[in-house]
């Protein structure tokens, strides 16, 4: 909207003055107003957090790509002065890229404009491909259904809890607080690897704890747990058993136990965890307990 001026003569009619029509040439500009959709509160600030945490955003939107970068620029998702050359594209030109090419590309895209559901379901479906943790953001009167089956994480805006549980993603976020993926990111890429590999992980961890466990469980007031273990050869063999059926179920059960193959340093850190319950069974019994 624009607002301009001109001196224009008045004349008399039947004692009145009356301006004369004001014809859209020859005006004075005296300012364009616009209006501006800015970015929600916390968000930019959000956004350095997450990149600060190692969080690579890109943004979809159906935007123009003019719009869309001046988005992602005010938010902080682009610099700058940034050299956007294959950092910017438009969701058709994602699409048309071959199966390998978008591969490629996948990694180097920070907006994509112009884009439909299937745009972000191929961007979504090519991460999750080279072994990324991805995390979707959601809000009312969007179509993302495809998406949402194949990423790790969802954070809700103002969509209700059942129309995203439905599609089944391994974590909602439904405070409405783009911040909180940094926090969750941390509950799946600590080690650095997939959702099936994850869940091994803490399953295997859980039922090692159990094994180091019954150590602790032998003499419940000494504070040496392993006097005349040899002795006790049915708890031994109890424990062998255990072990061995664990290591079958992680290694070799993959469809019986939906458990993925964990490699040396994976067991290591599941045998590391669940030692700790030795050293804190043995500081348990110090404490002075009255008779």
């Amino acid at each position: 909207m624009h607002f301009a001026h001109k001196q224009v003569q008045e004349e008399e009619n039947e004692g009145e003055k009356v301006n004369k029509n004001l014809k859209d040439s020859n005006l004075t500009l005296l300012g364009l107003v616009s209006i501006k959709d800015p970015c929600r509160p916390g968000v930019q600030e959000a956004v350095e957090a997450c990149q600060y945490a190692g969080v690579n955003i890109k943004m979809i939107t159906g935007n123009n790509v003019f719009t869309a970068e001046a988005i992602a620029t005010e938010c902080g998702i682009l610099r700058p002065n940034q050299d956007i050359s294959g950092a910017v594209v438009e969701g058709e030109e994602f699409r048309n890229y071959m199966p390998e090419e978008r591969l490629e590309k996948v990694d180097k895209i920070c907006v994509m404009a112009r884009s439909s559901p299937f745009d972000k379901f191929l961007m979504v479906q090519r991460l999750k491909q080279k072994g990324h943790v991805v995390a979707v953001t959601l809000c009312d009167g969007t179509n993302d259904a495809s998406a949402l089956k194949e990423a790790d994480i969802v954070l809700s805006m103002g969509i209700q809890e059942t129309e995203v549980a439905k599609e089944s993603p391994d974590i909602v976020i439904l405070d409405d607080n783009f911040g909180s993926v940094v926090t969750v990111l941390e509950g799946k890429s600590i080690f650095g690897v997939n959702t099936n590999v994850n869940n091994t992980l803490i399953f295997n961890t859980f039922v090692l704890c159990q094994v180091f466990n019954e150590f602790n469980a032998r003499k419940l007031e000494k504070k040496n747990v392993f006097k005349e273990i040899h002795r006790s050869k049915l708890f031994l063999a109890i424990i062998g058993i255990t072990i061995v059926l664990q290591v079958v179920m992680v290694e070799f059960l993959k469809k019986f136990a939906s458990t993925e193959r964990l490699n040396w340093w994976q067991w290591v850190v599941c045998i590391g965890f669940a030692a700790v319950s030795w050293p804190i069974g043995w500081l348990v019994k110090w404490i002075p307990v009255p008779e």
